[in-house]
């Protein structure tokens, strides 16, 4: 059985990986969220770097 993580229990700032986790949605669909800047977040190099308030408005606009 897979232990789900509340959204506090995460680092402020966000990895693709863990964006995945939180919306339960591919890898994929998360770098398509990023390079469409319905998500803000910063490149660094070849990583992306998301801070856990913009996901957090990005959860509130869709809802």
């Amino acid at each position: 059985m897979v232990k789900s993580r509340k959204l506090e229990d995460y680092p402020d700032v966000l990895t693709v990986l863990e964006v995945k986790e939180i919306l339960g949605v591919g890898k994929n669909m998360v770098y398509k969220l990023l390079t469409d800047k319905k998500i803000k977040a910063k490149k660094l190099g070849h990583n992306w770097i998301i801070a856990k308030s913009n996901l957090i408005e990005f959860i509130l606009s869709e809802v």
